[in-house]
C-alpha cells in the first residue's frame, strides 16, 4: 500500500511490521477514550486497526494484533483522574505491544534473532509514545472540542484554584454553602448515573458571581443586611439576579470552561426572586410603584443538562434544608418532594433531559445526605456545663 511504500522509501533497512510496532497506533483510541465513552473507543479502535492494515497491505493477523493494542488502549484510559495514569497506561500498552510482537514474530516463518529482539522492542517504544501523545494532545482536543476529562475537572475543583480563592477570601458564606451543595450534587448525580465529578465542581463554582457583592447574600452577612437599609425591593432583585449574569462574565474572563459557566447561568433558570417580589407587590399595595414581574425574573436559561438540573435541584433544598430542625427520615423526604414538585409545577425542569423516575431516586440520595450532615450530636459533660452557666 501507499502508506507501507512510503515506510519502506523512508526506512529501507527495516522491515514493515517493525515500523507498524514502533508507530504509537494506540494514540487514537486512547484519546477518543479518554474525552468520550468506552463504546465509542470500541468502534474508532476497529476503524484504525483496518486503516492501519489496508494502509500497508498486511495479512489478517495484523489486524486482530493492532485491535487488541488499540482495545488495551482503550482499557487502560478508563476513569483516568491524574496524569500520572496517562504515562502508566502507555507503559501497559507497550508491554500489550510487546506480547502481541512475540505472538507476530510465532506467526512469521522467517523471522530472524535481530526480529526476535526488536521488534517487541518497537512495540513497546510505541505504547509508551502512546501515552505521552496523548498527555499532550489531549488539552488541545478540550479546548477546541469543548470535551472535559477527569483530570481537567479535578484540576478545577482544587481549593488553590484562584477564582475558588477568590470565593473563599471575599464570599465565605457562599463558599461553604456551594461546598455542601457539592455533596449533595455528587450524591443526586451517582443515584441516577450522570457525571458525578462535573456537577460537583459545577457546583464550586455557580455561585461565583456572589463573590462580587458578598454582602447582599444572607449566607454573607453577619446582622446588617445592606438591602434592609438602602435598597427598594427592585434595586434589591437587580443586584440579586446581578450574581448569575455577572458570575458568568467574571468565569469567561479566566477561562472557565463552559461547561462549568452553564451551572452559573442555569443554576436558577428564570426562577422569580419571590422574597422580593413579595416586598414589592406588599409595597404596591400600600400605594407604591406598580411591580413588573420581569425586573424578578432570573435570566435563564433553564437547566439544558442533567447536571444542571441537579444543581437547580440541590441549590433550593440546601437553602430549605436549613430551616428544618427535625431530621426526621419522612419529613425530610416529605420537604425534599415538595421542593422538587415545585420545581416541576413552575416548568423550570423541563428543557433538561432529566426523566420523571430519576426524581425518586434523586430524592431517595438527597434525603441520605441531609440526614448525614445535620445528624444529632451527644452532649458532652463540658457542653452540659457550659449550659447551665448561659441558665
Amino acid at each position: 500500500g501507499w502508506f507501507g511504500d512510503k515506510l519502506t522509501a523512508q526506512f529501507p533497512t527495516m522491515p514493515t511490521y517493525l515500523l507498524v510496532f514502533l508507530f504509537p497506533l494506540a494514540t487514537p483510541t486512547m484519546l477518543v477514550r479518554f474525552l468520550m465513552r468506552f463504546e465509542i473507543a470500541v468502534v474508532f479502535a476497529v476503524v484504525i486497526s483496518a486503516f492501519a492494515v489496508l494502509a500497508i497491505q498486511a495479512p489478517l493477523h495484523y489486524f486482530a494484533l493492532a485491535f487488541v493494542i488499540s482495545l488495551v488502549g482503550a482499557h487502560v484510559m478508563r476513569d483516568v483522574k491524574r496524569r500520572s495514569q496517562v504515562l502508566r497506561g502507555g507503559l501497559i500498552v507497550g508491554l500489550a505491544a510487546m506480547t502481541s510482537a512475540y505472538v507476530l514474530m510465532m506467526l512469521v516463518q522467517k523471522e530472524t534473532n535481530a526480529d526476535i529482539i526488536y521488534t517487541p522492542i518497537a512495540g513497546f517504544i510505541g505504547g509508551v509514545l502512546s501515552g505521552m501523545l496523548v498527555l499532550g494532545l489531549a488539552p488541545i482536543f478540550e479546548n477546541l472540542m469543548g470535551y472535559m476529562t477527569d483530570i481537567s475537572l479535578l484540576e478545577l475543583a482544587n481549593y488553590e484554584n484562584p477564582l475558588l480563592r477568590r470565593i473563599s477570601h471575599y464570599a465565605s458564606g457562599t463558599f461553604h454553602h456551594s461546598i455542601a451543595i457539592s455533596s449533595l450534587a455528587e450524591a443526586a448525580a451517582e443515584a441516577i448515573g450522570a457525571n458525578a465529578l462535573l456537577v460537583r465542581v459545577g457546583a464550586l463554582y455557580h455561585d461565583l458571581g456572589k463573590s462580587l457583592n458578598p454582602r447582599y447574600f444572607v449566607e454573607n452577612q453577619l446582622g446588617d443586611n445592606p438591602h434592609d437599609k438602602q435598597k427598594t425591593p427592585r434595586d434589591s432583585a437587580k443586584i440579586i439576579k446581578a450574581h448569575v449574569i455577572d458570575g458568568a462574565k467574571l468565569a469567561r474572563e479566566n477561562k472557565l470552561p463552559e461547561r462549568i459557566i452553564d451551572f452559573i447561568e442555569q443554576h436558577h433558570g428564570t426562577r422569580m426572586i419571590a422574597y422580593f417580589l413579595d416586598r414589592a407587590q406588599k409595597a404596591e399595595a400600600a400605594g407604591g410603584a406598580p411591580v413588573v414581574e420581569a425586573d424578578y425574573r432570573y435570566p435563564g436559561p433553564k437547566p439544558q443538562t442533567r447536571e444542571t438540573a441537579i444543581l437547580m435541584i440541590c441549590d433550593v433544598i440546601e437553602a430549605r434544608s436549613r430551616t428544618i430542625t427535625d431530621r426526621d427520615e419522612a419529613k425530610v423526604r416529605a420537604m425534599i418532594d415538595e421542593m422538587i414538585q415545585r420545581l416541576v409545577d413552575e416548568g423550570e425542569l423541563n428543557e433538561s433531559p432529566l426523566h420523571i423516575g430519576d426524581l425518586p431516586r434523586i430524592s431517595q440520595a438527597l434525603t441520605e445526605v441531609i440526614i448525614g450532615m445535620h445528624h444529632n450530636r451527644i452532649a458532652y459533660p463540658d457542653q452540659k456545663k457550659f449550659s447551665q452557666l448561659r441558665n
